[in-house]
């Protein structure tokens, strides 16, 4: 009697690569899928607890929130959640101030930076919060804010700064600055934000970039590119499936990672180098296979997208191609509209590292 053929396991549920993939495809065809399910995620092989409520990795590929709610006691009072926000601010400055007298009495300033950096972070929204609910906190907020912009500004009009200032802001797409509505001033601002090449190396062009509203297939493309840069951005999520395991080849680690629950297009993505003009054309791969999954692999599913390939299956009929084909027709005319739109809208050169 032939043994019967043996099932592969099941793929493992992986929550977060789930999430992750509900909010991608919610971008990718409506624009909207609220916010982004992995914020402050942190690298970490072993389970350990992160301040801050921040999300570790774990070995096994799966992601674990590091902080669990705190139970209230039937006795304890409810906290105004003001006093909460002072109360964390002040937890933030005296940590600012024991980093601060290490910094002056080490002289070791690039030890605590990025600390440093993410306390002012966390100072800015706690405080951001607290102006939204009362007035002298508003004007707090405007004042700090005002002094940090008019330092920068004065960074950007020294000569000894600027080329700082300039290799800061080429990768930005905004910058910070005193804006006046007088024309004049107008003018002046755009002349120094051109000075300081604002937007120049941005993964997405920004001067010159034409309007996406009247096009479907930039509206797509645009969504694409802005959603994969989103996901490639987030450090730890990067960094993990990027990585490779010790007596792994590529190949393994890739199977390994799907055995985890990830998408395969999530893989691909995070191997890729930075979206800069010659790599564009990779990324929009990786998009499109997002996107086909996002549709059960029929992207002329979405009424947008299915007008862009009209064309083609019109030309099918006249010659007499059976529906498949039109199908097939009008799948490659979305694609090929989507990706000349992605490479138009997206693939600045970068700075070299």
């Amino acid at each position: 009697m032939k043994p019967a053929a043996l099932k592969p396991p099941p793929t493992p549920q992986n929550t977060e690569a789930d999430r992750l993939a509900i909010w991608t495809f919610a971008k990718l065809i409506k624009g909207t899928g609220g916010e982004y399910p992995l914020q402050n995620v942190r690298i970490g092989l072993q389970p350990n607890m992160q301040p801050d409520g921040q999300i570790n990795f774990q070995s096994d590929g799966t992601l674990q929130s590091s902080v669990s709610l705190p139970k209230n006691s039937r006795n304890s009072k409810p906290v105004p959640e003001q006093i909460k926000i002072q109360r964390e601010m002040k937890a933030i400055s005296a940590q600012l101030r024991k980093d601060a007298d290490f910094v002056t009495r080490y002289h070791s300033y690039s030890k605590w930076a990025d600390d440093m950096a993410e306390a002012i972070r966390r100072l800015t929204r706690l405080l951001a919060d607290l102006a939204g609910k009362d007035g002298r906190a508003l004007e707090c907020f405007y004042d700090t804010l005002l002094v940090s912009v008019i330092e920068l500004e004065n960074l950007s009009s020294r000569e000894d700064s600027l080329r700082l200032i300039q290799a800061e802001a080429r990768k930005q797409s905004s910058w910070p600055v005193l804006y006046s509505p007088h024309p004049r001033q107008k003018r002046k601002l755009d002349k120094v934000m051109r000075e300081i090449g604002l937007g120049e190396h941005y993964f997405q062009k920004l001067w010159g970039a034409r309007d996406v509203e009247k096009s479907p297939s930039r509206q797509f493309a645009l969504r694409m590119g802005k959603t994969l840069h989103r996901i490639y951005s987030t450090p730890g999520l990067k960094f993990f499936l990027s990585q490779q395991a010790v007596g792994m080849v590529a190949n393994q680690r890739e199977k390994h990672l799907l055995a985890q629950g990830w998408h395969l297009w999530m893989i691909r993505l995070c191997q890729l180098p930075e979206l800069t003009k010659a790599s564009a054309p990779a990324w929009f791969e990786v998009g499109w296979e997002a996107l086909k999954e996002a549709t059960g692999g029929n992207v002329a599913s979405i009424p947008e997208l299915a007008k862009l390939g009209e064309s083609n299956v019109a030309y099918g009929v006249s010659i007499g191609l059976k529906s498949g084909a039109q199908s097939c027709r009008a799948k490659d005319q979305i694609r090929k509209q989507l990706r000349k739109a992605f490479l138009v809208q997206f693939g600045n050169p970068t700075l070299p590292v």
